[in-house]
């Protein structure tokens, strides 16, 4: 693909990952409903997809009542739903166990994982062992059956997301992997570590790992005001003004000639904030400024602009007048 971009014969584009507001809109959409057939489902196989890493469409299809399980744990009490029924994967091969997935945990909420895929399985038709059914085009709360004695093809699995994009309105027009994309982008933000995400999503190198490990917008934002407060330390003496074009008798001063013995009090008069200092050596452009209206023709009585600003004590100046 390197080698493609580089004969501009396309491009590379990372998975995109579905953004917070998105992510909101969806959970309180009907489409995502724990309440109704079709919205029950769509919350399942989008809560699958993002705990247990699902790449894509892969697999889907094959899943069956008892791929996944409820536990409690043994310590907190606390159940949880995990996958107990191998399969062959892209990173998982036939003859070696596999050794990573996720879990989906009891928030004991409304929106619950466990719940939601325990009301879930009691709800699907009892001659159907595939985990994914058609929902019934009609339903009344006291049915024991929401769905149909007919699975979930592959194609409606692939195109999960796009359709629920679509339905919900969001902002982009997502994929299947951007949900897992999704998981591993929150994983990182939340600072877990490169071997605890790898346990879950099934990688096998840092590196295919590092595509989701992305910088959020508002994470920018945070290094962006860090910046701005470090630069903020370093105040200027005085606001900087557009200098004009200086005729052949403009005085001329360089922040050299001022030596240690210059020991000037000096306050600024802006309404952002006051300064006050002791510096050993000024600025080029704070002399620049002290300077620039001055000239033969200036009168005696007018003092250059900063002059009015400041009060100095003890100052040593070495200044050359350039004739006309």
């Amino acid at each position: 693909m390197g080698e493609i971009k580089e004969a501009g014969k396309g491009d590379i584009r990372h998975t995109k990952t579905i953004c917070e507001a998105d992510r909101i809109k969806m959970k309180n959409s009907l489409h995502l409903s724990p309440h109704t057939p079709v919205g029950l489902a769509n919350k399942i196989q989008f809560d699958i997809r993002l705990y247990f890493f699902r790449r894509g469409g892969e697999n889907m299809d094959q899943m069956t009542k008892d791929t996944f399980t409820i536990k409690r744990d043994e310590n907190t009490h606390r159940r949880f739903v995990i996958k107990v029924k191998d399969e062959l994967t892209k990173n998982h091969r036939g003859g070696d166990e596999e050794s990573f997935s996720g879990i989906m945990p009891d928030t004991g909420d409304e929106f619950c994982p466990v719940q939601s895929f325990e009301r879930y399985i009691n709800f699907l038709h009892p001659k159907c062992n595939r985990l994914f059914q058609y929902p019934k085009t009609s339903f009344l709360n006291d049915d024991t059956c929401w769905y149909q004695n007919k699975p979930i093809g592959l194609h409606c699995l692939r195109n999960f997301m796009p359709t629920l994009s679509r339905l919900c309105q969001l902002s982009d027009n997502y994929t299947n992997h951007c949900i897992r994309a999704t998981g591993a982008t929150i994983l990182a933000e939340n600072s877990f570590g490169v071997a605890d995400i790898m346990s879950v999503t099934g990688h096998k190198s840092v590196s295919s790992l590092a595509i989701y490990q992305r910088t959020s917008q508002n994470r920018k934002l945070e290094m962006a005001d860090a910046l701005a407060a470090a630069s903020g330390k370093s105040q200027q003496l005085v606001p900087v003004k557009q200098k004009a074009p200086r005729s052949s008798a403009t005085a001329s001063a360089t922040a050299t000639s001022f030596t240690a013995a210059v020991t000037a009090s000096v306050t600024t008069t802006t309404p952002v904030a006051t300064v006050a200092r002791n510096p050993n050596i000024l600025s080029e452009e704070e002399v620049s400024l002290m300077f620039e209206e001055f000239s033969e023709d200036s009168p005696a009585s007018k003092p250059p602009a900063l002059f009015e600003q400041c009060s100095m004590q003890g100052c040593t100046f070495n200044i050359t007048i350039h004739p006309k």
